[in-house]
């Protein structure tokens, strides 16, 4: 499995599905007790880790004595991990695609009937998985540079004669050909299995027109100097900009949502802590808190109710955003995702 980068730069693979949230007993009284003193799981680290830390690690370590060390997450270590008699690592913060790769491997662990399961999760997934949160690739534009007529879509983003100026795409594959898709016309809601030669000869019109980045900060750096007038990002990476007073603005229409979940590896030394840590991190006060520090949708959709309108309003999966975003369907992406990395790589060392 090639390893992708997202996180490095990071600051609903199932959608909003309409499954009411079931009240339960109190964590204590569903939790069995917990021998392990100890749990590693792996993340992404920078910003986002320290979020989640003070949303949701700090507390289960006080509260239940059990430490939490979070090593930098490696798809591929992982892998080399489950061919071992233990592994070193406990659970990893994974995109949906490729915990659905790693559930098709046979190296995740079932989780037990009392962790909590999310809606965010696909449905075929969920006996694998929980926790984690939703993001989504968002076209973010300067103001300045269009003071009369916002872009609306993909196909905007695209038309330079309308919209003239330089456009800023990540070097790397998360989103770019769903993208492509929707500008050649594709329906948000039949991208996949993703037509991998259709984006890349979409991709061949705006290649001269546009600057790729290596980082989701350098992308934002370009639309927030001036540089491009149109960046394909993280949606949080755009509404930061404009929390600093810049005149820029995020466009919801068709963006690309993703998800990351959270798993327990096959042979982790101490799968009890895991299952309880992934069990803390659906609760939906503290998806609440993590998506108000981040800037990233809940998986769990009860999470909804403890945020504001102001919170919503930055979120990729709020009950308004949702309904004009192109959902990846991360199964099936499973089954694309490395040789789109291929391509798409190959594709920009092309002259």
């Amino acid at each position: 499995m090639t390893s992708t980068t997202r996180r490095n730069f990071l600051a609903l693979g199932a959608g909003a599905l309409s499954i009411p949230f079931v009240a339960k007993p109190s964590w204590a009284q569903r939790v069995p007790p917990i021998k392990s003193k100890s749990v590693v799981y792996a993340n992404w680290g920078g910003d986002f880790a320290a979020a989640t830390k003070e949303a949701m690690f700090d507390s289960f370590e006080k509260e239940y004595g059990i430490k939490i060390s979070t090593p930098s997450a490696n798809y591929s270590k992982f892998e080399v991990m489950a061919d071992s008699e233990t592994a070193q690592w406990d659970a990893i913060d994974a995109d949906g695609f490729a915990a659905s790769q790693f559930k098709e491997k046979g190296i995740l662990q079932p989780l037990p009937d009392w962790v909590t399961r999310v809606e965010g999760v696909p449905e075929q997934l969920r006996s694998h998985m929980s926790a984690g949160y939703i993001y989504s690739w968002a076209l973010g534009y300067s103001k300045e540079s269009f003071p009369s007529k916002a872009p609306q879509d993909w196909k905007d983003f695209w038309d330079v004669s309308r919209f003239p100026g330089r456009r800023a795409l990540p070097a790397y594959w998360t989103g770019v050909l769903e993208v492509a898709l929707l500008a050649d016309g594709v329906d948000k809601d039949k991208l996949f299995p993703l037509d991998i030669e259709r984006a890349l000869k979409k991709l061949d019109e705006i290649r001269s027109n546009t600057i790729f980045y290596a980082s989701l900060g350098e992308g934002q750096q370009l639309l927030g100097q001036g540089s491009v007038a149109m960046m394909m990002n993280t949606s949080s990476r755009t509404i930061l900009l404009a929390q600093q007073g810049l005149p820029v603005e995020v466009q919801w229409n068709q963006a690309v949502v993703y998800s990351s979940f959270s798993a327990v590896i096959k042979n982790a030394p101490n799968p009890d802590a895991a299952f309880a840590l992934i069990d803390w991190m659906s609760d939906p006060e503290r998806q609440a808190d993590l998506s108000r520090r981040t800037l990233t949708g809940p998986t769990n959709q009860a999470a909804l109710k403890f945020m504001s309108d102001k919170d919503l309003a930055s979120l990729a999966n709020s009950p308004e955003h949702i309904k004009v975003a192109a959902v990846v369907d991360q199964v099936a992406l499973a089954k694309q995702s490395d040789e789109i990395s291929k391509r798409y790589t190959d594709w920009l060392a092309k002259k």
